[in-house]
């Protein structure tokens, strides 16, 4: 990794001094017409085509850093994950289930570093060599490099393409998302806390469903299910309704989550946090309000434009009712004079 960035910041720098060292851009357009360009200057040419002025975005480079960063963190840690693997399933009747995951995790891992094998080699090398250390599958050969591998076609990933999962698994990331902003905006940032739901029973199905993804995603001891109508469908009894005064963060216009909030909580920093996400949403409410104002709307906008436009003003508005009775909860009933 060190040696990566090191070449990183070895070929940023050295790009920055090119940049600096070739001549003009109406310079180059006279050597065009003189036919008396080098390769490195024949290029530069052509972007300068464009434009008078060339320069190098460094925060475009610095974006794919980052990015470069990121992904080697999440292949990393997933190839070290595999060789922890026998570790975490232990006891008996664990055996086949640990092969299953590292059959499923071996899986992601590899097909992600073919799928972005063309983008960063070297980086997408590195982890291939190590991955394949860890399965004992070193040396010469044809899997001793990621650059002889096939890339991965949509056929051969067929079987493991579920279109019905994906989308229910778009509401798990809500949930997930605002479970973590919910617990870092109550201060609780390394506790796993209890959260209440407040959905419709279909939600219900899902996020039950999904339960252990939920739970070690959000940083969650315990997600209780409470659905406040059709509870009578559900497969499994539905929770009590969540403790007064919970912090609430809204998933959609059918969907809360509610965080007991009782003690332990900084409230004057809570009621700052509370108004200032009130302003935010004021202003998106009325923006959205606005576009279904504008002339002849019903025949302009798509149906399901006008839908998607619905549920947001009803979900920004229930989360501006919900602001409303948290401050109140935490300012406390209004004192009177004797």
């Amino acid at each position: 990794m060190y040696v990566f960035f090191a070449y990183f910041n070895h070929t940023l720098v050295l790009s920055l001094s090119l940049s600096l060292s070739l001549p003009s851009s109406q310079r180059l357009q006279e050597k065009v017409k003189e036919g008396n360009l080098d390769p490195r200057e024949s290029a530069v040419a052509m972007e300068a085509q464009v434009s008078e002025d060339i320069s190098l975005s460094v925060s475009q480079v610095l974006s794919c850093r980052h990015f470069c960063n990121k992904m080697w963190q999440t292949q990393d840690s997933g190839a070290g994950a595999l060789g922890q693997i026998d570790t975490v399933h232990t006891g008996r009747g664990s055996q086949r289930e640990s092969q299953m995951v590292r059959v499923v995790l071996y899986h992601c891992v590899s097909v992600s570093l073919a799928l972005l094998s063309p983008f960063m080699p070297f980086l997408t090398e590195e982890l291939w060599q190590r991955l394949h250390l860890l399965r004992g599958e070193g040396g010469d050969g044809a899997m001793a490099s990621l650059c002889l591998q096939p890339y991965p076609q949509s056929a051969q990933l067929a079987h493991w393409h579920f279109p019905q999962e994906e989308a229910d698994f778009t509401l798990v990331q809500e949930v997930v998302r605002v479970a973590r902003s919910l617990r870092a905006q109550c201060g609780m940032t390394k506790e796993k806390p209890d959260m209440w739901a407040v959905c419709s029973p279909s939600q219900a199905q899902i996020l039950l469903h999904f339960d252990p993804a939920v739970r070690t995603l959000g940083r969650i001891t315990k997600l209780h299910l409470h659905c406040p109508q059709g509870a009578g469908s559900l497969s499994f009894p539905s929770a009590p309704p969540p403790p007064k005064g919970s912090a609430v963060g809204v998933v959609d216009h059918s969907c809360q989550l509610h965080l007991n909030i009782q003690g332990g909580v900084n409230v004057s920093k809570l009621s700052l946090q509370l108004s200032q996400r009130r302003e935010k949403l004021l202003s998106k409410l009325e923006q959205s309000i606005s576009r279904t104002r504008v002339p002849n709307y019903l025949e302009k906008v798509p149906e399901r434009v006008r839908v998607e436009t619905e549920n947001k003003i009803s979900a920004l508005d229930q989360e501006l009712r919900n602001i409303e009775e948290q401050l109140s909860t935490l300012q406390g009933p209004p004192k009177h004079n004797n």
